[in-house]
């Protein structure tokens, strides 16, 4: 649904296998966006970031959670997390918060699809 989403939004998505694929991307690619969920297998979403910005990644960053009490305000403003949507969300809560962040980071970006699993990680390239 959410490559789907991508595509009606003008962007192009690519599938990637989890959160550690993401990484080897990042450090090839261009990556503006990326829209995570908290829970993911191998590393959660918290634990990517911290590491995508430890690299020195400066894109913005979207997190989709049932729990969003479990994202600080202290994680929000140190890793520089600029929204937090809230499950269960509908197509276009998630099409608003990506065009709203979208129009923050960059006019130039092409959105990604990362799929791991039954656990979604989407970021826009």
């Amino acid at each position: 649904m959410l490559g789907w989403l991508a595509q009606s939004c003008g962007w192009q998505p690519t599938v990637l296998s989890c959160p550690l694929s993401l990484l080897n991307h990042v450090e090839n690619h261009h990556v503006d966006i990326i829209l995570t969920d908290l829970n993911m297998p191998k590393l959660n979403g918290i634990q990517l970031v911290t590491i995508l910005r430890r690299m020195g990644w400066p894109g913005g960053v979207l997190f989709m959670t049932g729990n969003p009490a479990a994202i600080t305000e202290q994680d929000r403003d140190g890793l520089q997390i600029l929204q937090v949507l809230s499950k269960p969300l509908g197509v276009q809560d998630i099409e608003e918060a990506l065009l709203a962040t979208f129009s923050q980071v960059s006019e130039n970006a092409h959105f990604r699809v990362v799929e791991g699993g039954s656990r979604l990680l989407q970021t826009i390239h």
